[in-house]
């Protein structure tokens, strides 16, 4: 293997070893790349396959790429390359000692391809060349893929000058080239045999059952013949493939497992614990014999019984104690959705969720009658109101519960008494409180008496009322005692205990901190009312007082470090606002600090950076209405024709761009699809492309950038915000491109033309799309998504839409179908005796079309989607050239299983583009 790369002198070699699989990435793998930024820690996996190594993007941050588009997973032959970010990675092979004069085609095995390894084959002879005839040219040929997949392509001409379209009465015809193989005794082809149909049993555990038995009852036949060499060949593809997949699988479950446990959902991580231990439970021996098969079935095991049980019990305890403290707070609605997430997220039995549906009866019965109650659950929590931000700070090592008051000796008898206390105090001062004013909800009252009851008040428009005690509020109880100047220790507990009663907590504990200053030796009964009130226990040394009330230590410095973070994000914004350089840098260690806080500064930076952000954008958007300018356009369309010209005139140079394919076909590729990606720029993001740009505008972007990343590195999970710096740019941009829609600008009457003929196409085909959805016998959803994406490409391109063809739509899923069927998925544009026609030709008047046609196929081991065979089609020259041919109006498609095949015509039958046989 070859590593190039800007931050290395000279191409780096590294020898691999085809029996055995490699990471590669930053740190801690097998090829370490630490120079490449743009890699991740464990980037990638390297394995062989048959007669290629096989580049696995093991979910890296930034991706791998192949011919510049993002790829799950890249096949290396011998001289191709991916790349991780700058980094170029390629492999050479050894020269085999019978290298044949020409590559062969692709060559598959008697049974469907389903992804897997093939050995590479030990002999080859020259293959025989392709046929051809004065009459009829035809190019056909394959080439392996990036996402495992295989293309043909196939133009049938008629001979008429200037045209390369074949007919419905002289069908394109080709022969695949097939390599003649060694010789073999009887005997060992027999073996061979037994071998093809070992080698195409999946899964890989099955097949490596048989290959054990082959070998076993074999070993002395194949000894030291071609056989042993494959068939140790076999055993080390199949053990790599079944270990590799065990790590991938191993991967994925632990990567959702652990997503669950993130966001304490203990009961879905269970159940893919469980849904995963099940999978073991079908495996056969073999496969559960290995030793990550092993591990991982143990580690399983210990998550369902221990881990997960544990954990799923100390978030229970934290929800149930959270929705206590918010009934005592006379919060219901909140305890109700804790408790409600309880249920929905944790792991129940059928005693504790009938303990639970008991607690939200409760709590619907307050929240109905919209009063305060008294506490969900019965049992006293850990000090403090228990949250996240809390179980972050240490709590104290002794707790005490709260026992008999010394302030009320005799319980709920003693409350009432010091409430009765408070409301005698105020009748007693009742000379200082006449003429006293008070504002109610609804009025407001000036005092003419007060008696042990209440108080007779003049209210709004001259009536006079009495006004009983319970309807005043703990606040406006707490000014008459003001006013009266009787504020002491034992008319501040009964205050106290109103603002408890009312769910005030903190009114209460600052009336407290008032009624110690008058008695220092209340302390101990203070503390005690505080917990009971709480439903907590008593910290170690009681109580503090922190900015004017009492409260748990922990919450003490709970207050103390919200104050600190706020501090610093008041840096940030600062820094944020001013939009300079240095304030940024100011901005950035301000960031610094939070980010050191750790998660306790998560949510509330993310939430002033996120408005920040939502701000920002809002400024921005002003700046975009600069870029309308007609001459502007003017430019920019001239720009994308001349990148038009660029590209379709490599794209039609037979002799660069040949087909079949040159020996440098890969480095002329790559500057096709460069020059494809320079018309995209235009056509897509022409803000991009335009140098008058609003300076303020610049700066927003670039602060918006800013601001994204540091989001993303607090919260890379995405808990507490969705944006991206990529979606703020986009949105900004496409609003700028609005300005600048170099699509709908015409530079005269051709171009008006063509975009009128192209966008009522596209309305067409949107129309019949919609109109026969579900329709029998009509295309399916996937085929008419490939006829957009070709569409689309068409008109990028300067080339006129197509119109769907329902006809040429079934010749393309019948021959998909009979290739997977009946032709061993071997791709090929000619089939002797398929059904419904051996060529494209024959196919389309099958189906009712009688006119020229043009034929495209592509095989992926996978599933080919609309998307990537439009990509595979592109890369290759000869597809390439069909997909824009300008002489086709219509066109066909179609995908049977791995096998997809496009037919356009030349001839636009109107109505009867949607009659066909419909699949008959």
């Amino acid at each position: 293997m070859t590593i190039q790369s800007p931050a290395l002198d000279a191409p780096r070699a590294v020898p691999l070893d085809r029996a055995r699989a490699y990471t590669i990435g930053r740190k801690d793998c097998d090829i370490v790349i630490e120079f490449e930024a743009h890699a991740s820690r464990t980037h990638g996996r390297l394995e062989f396959r048959g007669n290629c190594w096989r580049l696995i993007d093991l979910g890296s941050a930034n991706g791998t790429k192949f011919n510049g588009k993002p790829a799950n997973f890249v096949d290396l032959l011998n001289g191709s390359t991916a790349m991780i970010g700058g980094t170029t990675i390629g492999v050479e092979f050894a020269p085999s000692h019978a290298a044949p004069e020409k590559a062969p085609p692709h060559k598959r095995s008697n049974a469907p391809h389903s992804g897997r390894a093939h050995p590479v084959p030990r002999h080859r002879v020259p293959a025989t060349q392709v046929k051809s005839n004065a009459t009829l040219v035809v190019i056909v040929a394959c080439v392996a893929l990036a996402a495992g997949g295989v293309i043909f392509w196939a133009l049938v001409t008629n001979n008429a000058p200037g045209q390369s379209v074949g007919t419905a009465s002289q069908p394109a015809r080709s022969e695949a080239r097939t390599p003649d193989q060694t010789p073999l005794s009887p005997a060992l082809k027999k073996l061979s045999d037994e071998l093809d149909a070992i080698e195409a049993a999946e899964p890989p555990e099955e097949r490596a059952v048989k290959l054990a038995q082959f070998q076993r009852e074999n070993k002395r036949d194949v000894s030291g013949t071609v056989l042993a060499a494959r068939l140790t060949d076999l055993i080390s593809l199949t053990d790599n493939q079944i270990d590799s997949g065990i790590v991938e699988w191993r991967s994925n479950v632990t990567r959702e497992v652990n997503l669950h446990r993130e966001k304490c959902e203990y009961a879905k991580a269970l159940a893919d614990v469980q849904a995963a231990l099940k999978s073991v439970e079908t495996r056969n021996s073999y496969w559960r014999g290995r030793t990550g098969a092993r591990d991982f079935e143990a580690e399983l095991r210990n998550l369902r019984d221990s881990v997960l049980p544990e954990e799923n019990a100390q978030y229970f305890d934290v929800l149930v104690m959270r929705a206590d403290n918010a009934a005592t707070l006379g919060n219901h609605e909140e305890g109700k959705a804790l408790l409600m997430t309880a249920r929905a997220q944790l792991i129940m039995d059928a005693f504790t969720d009938a303990a639970l549906e008991t607690k939200l009866l409760k709590l619907e019965e307050a929240i109905a009658r919209g009063s305060k109650t008294s506490p969900v659950l019965e049992r006293p929590s850990v000090e403090g109101d228990a949250n996240d931000i809390l179980s972050k700070l240490k709590p104290p090592t002794k707790l005490r519960l709260p026992g008999h008051n010394p302030l009320l000796p005799n319980g709920p008898e003693s409350e009432a008494a010091a409430i009765r206390t408070l409301y005698e105090t105020l009748a007693g001062a009742k000379e200082k409180l006449r003429s006293a004013s008070l504002k109610f909800a609804t009025f407001h009252a000036v005092v003419q008496d007060v008696t042990a009851d209440g108080v007779k008040a003049v209210i709004t428009g001259g009536s006079t009322r009495e006004i009983p005690w319970r309807e005043f509020l703990p606040e406006q109880l707490s000014t008459l005692l003001t006013s009266a100047g009787k504020r002491g220790k034992d008319s501040l507990l009964g205050l106290s205990l109103l603002a408890f009663e009312r769910g005030n907590v903190q009114l209460a504990c600052t009336w407290l901190v008032e009624m110690y200053e008058f008695d220092h030796s209340a302390k101990e009964g203070i503390d005690i009312l505080i917990a009971s009130k709480r439903k907590m226990a008593i910290p170690e040394g009681g109580f503090v007082v922190h900015e004017g009330r009492f409260m748990a230590p922990m919450e003490r410095d709970k207050a103390q470090l919200d104050a600190q973070i706020q501090a610093f994000i008041k840096q940030l914004l600062d820094g944020v606002n001013d939009r300079k350089d240095e304030t940024l840098r100011a901005a950035d260690e301000a960031f610094d600090e939070l980010f050191l806080l750790g998660d306790v500064a998560v949510e509330p930076t993310i939430k002033a950076l996120d408005a920040k952000r939502v701000e920002i954008r809002a400024i921005a958007e002003k700046a975009t209405g600069l870029f309308g300018d007609t001459s502007e356009l003017k430019s920019l369309k001239e720009e994308l024709n001349r990148r038009r010209a660029d590209a379709i005139k490599l794209i039609y140079d037979e002799q660069r761009w040949p087909y079949p394919y040159g020996p440098n076909n890969q480095a002329v590729t790559k500057e096709v699809i460069d020059l494809i990606e320079k018309v995209e720029e235009v056509w897509n993001n022409p803000v991009n492309l335009q140098g008058k740009k609003n300076p303020d505008f610049e700066r927003n972007l670039k602060i918006l950038v800013w601001i994204n990343a540091r989001m993303d590195q607090l919260d890379s999970e995405k808990t507490f915000h969705q944006s991206t710096s990529a979606a703020d740019i986009d949105y900004l941009g496409a609003l700028a491109n609005k300005q600048l829609d170099v699509r709908t600008f015409a530079l005269n009457d051709a171009e008006k033309q063509m975009m009128v003929y192209n966008a009522a196409v596209m309305e067409e085909n949107a129309e019949r799309w919609k109109k026969h959805k579900g329709v029998k016998g009509a295309p399916a959803d996937e085929q008419w998504e490939q006829l957009r994406i070709t569409n689309e490409y068409r008109i990028m391109m300067g080339r006129r839409a197509l119109k769907m063809n329902f006809k040429l739509s079934w010749a393309c899923w019948h021959h998909s179908k009979y290739i997977v069927e009946h032709n061993n998925s071997t791709i090929a544009h000619y089939i002797k005796g398929e059904p419904r026609g051996e060529g494209p030709g024959d196919r389309a008047r099958y189906e009712g079309y009688n006119h020229p046609a043009g034929e495209n196929i592509h095989w992926n081991s996978g599933t080919p989607t609309a998307e990537s065979s439009h990509f595979a089609w592109i890369a290759s020259s000869g597809h390439s050239r069909n997909v824009l041919n300008d002489i086709w109006v219509v066109m066909g498609n179609g995908r049977y299983g791995t096998v997809w095949t496009q037919l356009f015509g030349n001839v636009d039958e109107g109505e009867g583009n949607d009659i066909s046989r419909g699949g008959e």
